[in-house]
């Protein structure tokens, strides 16, 4: 009995791909998840080849031709090795007639993009929070949220593009939404599009989006159902069969889509109303303690000149000694007075207390006191509160 022929091939991302069998490899072809170009190898040959080179080879394994499309003129051979000027069709299989073709219409579209949004909306949760417990390790609690904005939004307009371009730029020609819905993103002649076109495309859907989405509304009413960033781009959206060898599998499925629209649209608010419920809670906690932290790191700075007073004095200085301020003019968006004189029960600590500014009520009027016994040239100094635990910064927990 003979052997069965095994192969392996470099696909479009430069991958190696095997063992696969003939067939196998015959369906690749079709597929478009390799070219003429490609390298294949099995065993016997000295080195890889391109795969045109080995067409007499395979030629007489490529034998099933599909039924024909809907009319005569859009039928084609499919079978990857047929007769044709170069030695392969020009289309590697793929239906060439564009009415044979279904395009991704307006309802599957929006369904895809809806459950991209989605799946960008949760990376973009994850990334934040990531970004700001980073920063906030980095550089303090009180750190400035425009700061952290200025890191976060870049980094999720990179998440988007890497997510939009190196999917419709893959094997599969499409992201997840898009795969969910049957759906995958083409060249003009129905061939999958490089890297670099999808980084157009993408920087395309932008301007799509920021002309009030009027870019989106341009797929229903152009023939072949093209957005606005589809025409700069030179690209189609169709049904995942088109320009395949089964070209008769392709779905007109709009009505369906409309359906599933309605019911990710349910999903995808019940999805945030979930997020929302832990999100928001957490970030309040962030905020009340960037505010406590920020309050506290004000007291901080004082804490030379109280050090300088006393040594100069030889007491615990009061608010209006030399170089330092009356209670009120310590106020602040988060501070509403600090109090200077000595700890409440020892006349030889002297104390900082901060009373807190805040719209929330769990921090409002609330205190921090700072305290020390300036006798050594290095003072030791203490911080207590009756804030809850969770709210102080870790030099007074």
């Amino acid at each position: 009995m003979q052997k069965e022929v095994t192969w392996y091939f470099v696909d479009l991302l430069g991958q190696r791909k095997g063992p696969v069998t003939q067939q196998q490899l015959l369906d690749a072809v079709t597929e478009g998840r390799i070219r003429p170009t490609s390298l294949v190898w099995r065993e016997g040959l000295t080195q890889w080849q391109p795969l045109s080179a080995m067409e007499h080879e395979l030629r007489q394994a490529s034998d099933a031709v599909p039924p024909p499309l809907a009319t005569p003129s859009a039928y084609v051979e499919t079978n990857p090795f047929a007769t044709s000027p170069s030695g392969f069709v020009a289309d590697w299989g793929y239906a060439s007639d564009a009415g044979a073709v279904i395009y991704g219409g307006f309802a599957r579209r929006l369904l895809a993009f809806m459950l991209d949004a989605l799946i960008l909306w949760i990376l973009g949760v994850v990334v934040g929070a990531i970004v700001g417990a980073v920063i906030g390790a980095t550089v303090g609690a009180s750190v400035n949220r425009t700061l952290i904005v200025l890191w976060v939004y870049p980094i999720l307009f990179l998440v988007s593009l890497l997510y939009y371009s190196l999917q419709e730029s893959s094997t599969y020609q499409a992201t997840f939404g898009k795969r969910a819905l049957g759906i995958k993103v083409t060249n003009l002649d129905g061939k999958p599009i490089g890297w670099g076109r999808a980084v157009g495309r993408w920087f395309g859907r932008m301007l799509s989006g920021l002309i009030f989405c009027l870019g989106y509304l341009f797929a229903l009413f152009t023939s072949r159902k093209q957005t606005l960033h589809d025409m700069l781009s030179s690209t189609l959206v169709v049904d995942r069969w088109a320009y395949t060898r089964h070209p008769e599998r392709q779905k007109n499925s709009g009505v369906a889509a409309a359906v599933a629209v309605v019911v990710v649209l349910m999903v995808f608010v019940a999805v945030i109303g979930i997020l929302a419920a832990i999100a928001i809670p957490q970030y309040q906690m962030y905020v009340m303690r960037s505010q406590v932290a920020n309050a506290y790191h004000t007291a901080e700075t004082l804490k030379p000149n109280l050090i300088e007073a006393y040594r100069r004095e030889q007491h615990c200085p009061v608010n209006g000694d030399t170089g330092l301020l009356e209670a009120q003019e310590y106020s602040d968006q988060y501070i509403s007075a600090i109090n200077i004189g000595t700890s409440s029960g020892d006349a030889n600590r002297c104390a900082l207390e901060v009373t807190l500014r805040s719209t929330n009520v769990a921090i409002n009027g609330k205190h921090l006191l700072l305290s020390t016994a300036p006798v050594s040239a290095t003072s030791d100094w203490s911080c207590s509160s009756d804030l809850p635990e969770k709210y102080l910064p870790p030099q007074c927990r």
